[in-house]
């Protein structure tokens, strides 16, 4: 009531401030407004405002009087009840400190007890306290100070914060102890989560706390749970089973029944002290992971095997199956079988290690009889086709029957195997296990039954040493058919493609036809082979013809020298009817022949030896005409160019004798500066290994060759360097003292190449082989009894990649023959083979090596020392495009290609370092290629500006844009005063280019559109294109629409 009176006595003014303004709105609406704009109930309540005000301040100022008169009594009370309060503060104070929940000494429960009996005194007190305080306010009185009960109820709120923590942790810690073991696992992260809370409010605690004997009983019991937790995180794992269990109760010396008892609480296990032997459990419970990682894998590995099939598939045409994709299998068969002898290794695995061993013992098995299974089938389908038919199985009837017996089994146990499928099963087959290893035993004696036949064919026909196995098996199984050879003459001949037999008898052949395609070389032979009997015995006989049909064509055209050598213009004719090789052979024929002449007369005529270079010229230019005329096919104008290419060195030769006999530093023909060169004779009484009819023999120092007579084709010759000829010089000497040759260099200088062109210009086969780390001793004999017997050259190409203990061998196996070719013997013993063999006197063996290379290891000195050693290097590239300008019909070749030399020098060194850049020979050909080309189609133009176009046509579409202004600069330098030529123009493709660009919705871009026509024009000089550019460069749309 008091407070109402003194709020009303506040506020009397400012409401009868606020009335004024609303009486004076109504006074102003009631003047301007109609009277009916306001409602009944509010005209009453307007009326009666101010005068309800009056009334109620009135009716306060009543009240207020007869308060005044009875407060008197409730003051007096007011003070003496404060008095009153004051000393029950004190003795709460007192009673607190003596009896509170902060006396040391006292246990947690006991605290908590008190606890709440002060928190239930306190709040009587701070009842009190809010009414004394309002009457002090009421009478005006200053308020009474109370610091005891302040300081009091602080303490109680702290002690609070201790203990209701306790409590907490308490209760929850007793309801999870009585919690079923089984329901355990499910609620330990929440238990962790609330323990971690524990924690967490435990240590935010005032620091005054911590001295209490509470406080240390807290933290030991949330640190216990703590530390416990983990174990039973660990012991709720799936992994822990009832060995488990039973080594965790061995070790904690108690025994509970948690084993299937839904009953068993987590109390019991908190109880059995697990903490003291923390280690030992966690050592346990580790295993159990372990060992549950163990059984996972082995019941992995045996669930996959027990669903692990075989894939077959049927042999040719024949119903049965054979294993295929077994690869996989035996990979994964090592690999489950390494897993399961690690697993063998970890002590863990002791619960498990019989069932491992099981495992590992049934897939041991599975894959030795797997691993057996695959070599008999290997077997098996390498001698099926041999055996069950074709002419191989007629000639070899006991092998034919074994493998009969064999081949019904074998048939059998794959008709069990795909009825079963299962890997496991198939390969525990009894059957299959018993049969395996006879089955191999009797496909091994097969194999070597075969194996001494093929020896037997191979000797009797040298050149099948160089067929593989598989192929001479298909030769020999259709021997009985002539025609079928045709496939594999390549294979053992040099240049035949095929032969051609007589149409109504075809064991009669009378043609051979060379490789080239549409214009070959077709040679007849002297007389018709008869393909009868024995293959290799008929393909002995051909062999046999085609040499001597060779050496007839060699000495007609030799025979036609001497009418040429009289009228130059018979050149054409001789070299029109003869053969590539013996067209060539014709001229060496004739520039050998009249040379000698010239420097056998020397001394009694004065200008002979020039009249021979003259004579040179004349030969060179009339075969240089040649270039430019239409030689009608690609064979032929092979033939002629290279003519030209070797001419061109004939030619230099007779210039350098000619100024040697000047300057007197040559006299005669028995000069070295002569003798050193490659020289031709027909020596028409000499006799050779093919017939007493003449002989063709190639000198070279003072080393005579026999002409083979092998059938060559028309191929490409080496343009013949400085290097070159130093090359032929050191291979003839070493084959003159019965050495091998070895020339060495880096990859790209010619090495093999200068082996095969010295064996063209022999006429002898060369067969090269490449060499690997995995060749054997005995694919080295083979290849060494094949050239030995058939009279060949060999070439084995990087020759240091073979291994050093074969390279060991090897070497007994070439001293052998160079001994027998020193000793002149027809027939020796060859290492490692117990019948004698022939040797053929024309067999040599040349080795090429890149020295310091990856992979590549030095010779042994005793093998060393049988082969002559050829540094070679890089050749002089300006030669080799003289050589070839003149083989393509140009005359200024000498100073053309000296420019050419220099452009091409200067580009590599000034031009930006691109990596497609490519300024080498393989460039430069194919430049000299198109050179000929444009020569013969505008014969018109000077050759300067044909070579200026041709080159800067061919290499402005590889340069980068900002070589281009440099490399055309470059042209003019090389080029002074010619005015640019020309470039190509192709406006009927252009026309077409635009409809398709306009097709696919493309820009006709000018830059672009001239990347698209120069790929046009390398397209038609190079076969092999690489387009280079960033990406969004429009490669792709280039070839997309020149395609279209």
């Amino acid at each position: 009531v008091m407070n109402l009176l003194i709020e009303i006595r506040e506020k009397e003014t400012s409401i009868e401030m606020e009335m004024q303004p609303v009486m004076e709105m109504y006074q102003m609406l009631e003047v301007n407004l109609s009277p009916d704009f306001m409602d009944r109930d509010e005209i009453d309540k307007k009326t009666v405002l101010k005068s309800n005000w009056t009334k109620l301040v009135n009716f306060a100022l009543i009240r207020s009087d007869e308060l005044s008169r009875t407060q008197i009594g409730f003051k007096s009370a007011l003070i003496e009840d404060i008095a009153d309060f004051l000393t029950d503060v004190q003795q709460f104070r007192c009673d607190f400190e003596k009896n509170g929940p902060l006396v040391k000494g006292i246990p947690p429960m006991d605290a908590v007890n008190r606890l709440t009996r002060f928190k239930e005194e306190l709040k009587i007190r701070e009842r009190k306290f809010e009414l004394y305080h309002s009457g002090e306010d009421i009478f005006g009185f200053e308020h009474k100070e109370y610091p005891d009960l302040e300081r009091t109820k602080k303490e109680i709120h702290i002690s609070s914060q201790l203990f209701d923590l306790y409590v907490d942790v308490i209760r929850t810690i007793n309801d999870w102890k009585m919690k079923p073991w089984v329901t355990v696992s499910k609620t330990l992260n929440d238990m962790n989560d609330l323990m971690e809370t524990f924690s967490g409010r435990c240590k935010k605690l005032p620091g005054r706390l911590r001295n209490f004997d509470s406080y240390s009983q807290l933290k030991k019991e949330i640190e216990d749970f703590q530390l416990i937790l983990p174990l039973l995180q660990e012991l709720s794992k799936d992994c822990i089973k009832p060995r488990h269990w039973e080594e965790v109760m061995k070790v904690c010396s108690v025994h509970f029944d948690v084993i299937g008892n839904s009953e068993f609480k987590l109390e019991s296990l908190i109880n059995a002290n697990l903490i003291t032997y923390k280690e030992e459990i966690e050592e346990i419970t580790d295993g159990a992971d372990k060992q549950l990682k163990i059984e996972q894998q082995l019941n992995e590995i045996k669930a996959h095997w027990e669903t692990q099939n075989f894939s077959f598939h049927q042999w040719k045409d024949r119903d049965v199956n054979i294993l295929k994709g077994t690869s996989l299998i035996m990979e994964e068969l090592e690999e489950s079988q390494m897993n399961l002898q690690t697993m063998l290794t970890i002590r863990h695995v002791a619960p498990f290690r019989a069932f491992a061993q099981e495992v590992l013992g049934a897939l041991c098995e599975t894959s030795d009889t797997l691993e057996l299974w695959l070599k008999v089938q290997m077997m098996w389908c390498a001698l099926e086709s041999v055996f069950t038919g074709g002419d191989i199985a007629k000639q070899m009837p006991k092998e034919a029957k074994k493998f009969s017996l064999v081949d019904k089994g074998w048939a059998k146990i794959m008709a069990n195997a795909t009825e079963n499928g299962n890997v496991i099963k198939s390969c525990s087959d009894e059957l299959l296990r018993s049969s395996l290893p006879s089955m191999f035993s009797e496909l091994e004696r097969c194999q070597k039954s075969l194996e001494g036949y093929l020896e037997q064919k191979q000797n009797a026909f040298p050149r099948f040493y160089f067929v593989s196995n598989a192929k001479l098996l298909i030769i020999l199984s259709q021997g009985s058919d002539p025609s079928s050879m045709n496939e594999f003459y390549e294979n053992v001949f040099d240049a035949i493609q095929y032969v051609e037999h007589d149409k109504t008898d075809k064991t009669i052949i009378y043609k051979i036809h060379g490789c080239g395609g549409e214009g070959h070389e077709i040679i007849p032979f002297v007389e018709p082979v008869k393909a009868v009997g024995k293959i290799e015995e008929w393909l002995m006989s051909l062999l046999k013809m085609m040499r001597i049909t060779m050496k007839d064509l060699a000495k007609t055209s030799a025979a036609g020298i001497a009418d040429v050598q009289n009228d130059l213009s018979l050149l054409r004719p001789l070299v029109d009817r003869s053969i590539a090789q013996f067209a060539l052979l014709s001229i060496q024929l004739m520039w050998t022949h009249e040379t000698q002449t010239a420097l056998e007369n020397c001394q009694f005529k004065k200008n002979v030896m020039k009249e021979n270079s003259q004579r040179q010229l004349q030969v060179l230019s009339e075969m240089s005409s040649w270039c430019l005329q239409d030689l009608q096919t690609k064979v032929n104008r092979k033939k002629v160019e290279t003519l030209v290419t070797v001419h061109v060195h004939q030619r230099d030769i007779s210039q350098e004798l000619a100024y040697l006999v000047h300057t007197k530093k040559v006299k005669d023909a028995n000069d070295f500066d002569w003798l050193k060169q490659a020289r031709f004779y027909w020596r028409p009484n000499a006799s050779d290994d093919v017939n007493t009819n003449g002989a063709a023999i190639v000198s070279i120092t003072d080393v005579d060759f026999t002409y083979q007579y092998e059938y060559l084709g028309s191929k490409e010759r080496l343009v013949i360097t400085p290097l070159t000829d130093k090359c032929y010089i050191t291979l003839a000497q070493a084959l003159g003292m019965f050495y091998g040759g070895a020339p060495a260099g880096p990859a790209g200088t010619g090495k093999t190449e200068t082996v095969k062109d010295l064996g063209n210009t022999l006429g002898i086969f060369v067969v090269v082989t490449n060499c690997t780390d995995q060749m054997k001793y005995t694919d080295c004999a083979k290849i060494f009894k094949g050239l030995c017997q058939g009279g060949l050259w060999g070439c084995f190409d990087e020759f240091n990649r073979i291994t050093l203990p074969v390279l060991s061998v090897v070497a007994q196996q070439v001293l052998a023959i160079q001994n027998a070719k020193r000793q002149g013997i027809d027939l020796f013993q060859f290492p490692g083979d117990p019948q004698n063999i022939s040797l053929q006197p024309a067999c040599a063996f040349f080795i090429t090596m890149n020295p310091g290379y990856a992979g590549r290891q030095e010779l042994p000195e005793n093998l060393k020392t049988l082969f002559r050693g050829v540094a070679m290097m890089t050749p002089d590239f300006q030669i080799i495009k003289k050589v070839k300008m003149c083989s393509v019909g140009y005359k200024n070749f000498d100073s053309l290609s000296a420019k050419f030399y220099a452009l091409y020098a200067t580009c590599k060194e000034q031009l930006s370092n691109q990596r497609h850049y490519d300024w080498g020979l393989r460039n430069i050909l194919s430049v000299l290629r198109t050179m000929g080309a444009t020569k013969r189609s505008t014969l018109e133009l000077s050759e300067a500006e044909l070579v200026y176009r041709t080159i800067r046509d061919m290499n402005l579409s590889k340069l980068v844009s900002q070589d281009v202004p440099l490399f055309l600069s470059l042209l003019a330098d090389i080029f002074p005063g010619m005015p640019p030529p020309a470039k190509g123009e192709y406006p009927e493709e252009e026309l077409i280019l635009k409809n398709v660009i306009g097709k696919h919705g493309l820009v006709y871009h000018d830059s672009w559109v001239l990347k698209v026509i120069q790929l046009y024009e390398t397209t038609k000089v190079r076969h092999g294109i690489m387009l280079v550019g960033p990406s969004g460069g429009g490669k792709s749309c280039i070839i997309k629409c020149l395609k279209e």
